[in-house]
């Protein structure tokens, strides 16, 4: 009787050590998206030029994959550009969402954001920022 106690122990406390090692060893939970970079230095930073932005994947509430264009009128425009729109903590976007830049907006880019696409496409886009000029 006395063994099998032992053992009983042994194992119980093999358990709680396993336990309190995989807290330990857990990934954290992190707001960053997965392949989202900033840039290091402000001489990176450039102006994009459009009109509007509309919003076809939120994914995160402050964070959103647009499509920018200067013809927001048009079917087509072959300038569009996708872009990661990231806001701040205030800030949120829904589907289909068209924001338009007024005359004293403009979208800085600030980093880039790689994701794969549903068909499975590696893409980089550029991480905007609505900013006032």
């Amino acid at each position: 009787m006395k063994g099998w106690l032992k053992n009983i122990l042994i194992f119980l406390a093999g358990m709680a050590s396993m336990f309190i090692l995989m807290l330990f060893l857990a990934p954290k939970p992190t707001d960053e998206l997965p392949g989202l970079s900033f840039f290091n230095d402000k001489a990176q930073e450039k102006v994009i030029d459009v009109k509007q932005i509309k919003i076809f994947q939120v994914l995160q509430p402050n964070k959103a994959l647009a499509n920018a264009t200067n013809k927001p009128n048009e079917i087509f425009d072959p300038d569009e550009i996708i872009v990661l729109v990231i806001g701040d903590d205030k800030t949120t976007y829904y589907d289909d969402e068209k924001i338009d830049i007024t005359e004293n907006q403009q979208l800085k880019q600030i980093g880039l954001f790689q994701y794969e696409s549903k068909g499975g496409m590696q893409r980089t886009v550029p991480v905007v920022s609505i900013v006032t000029k």
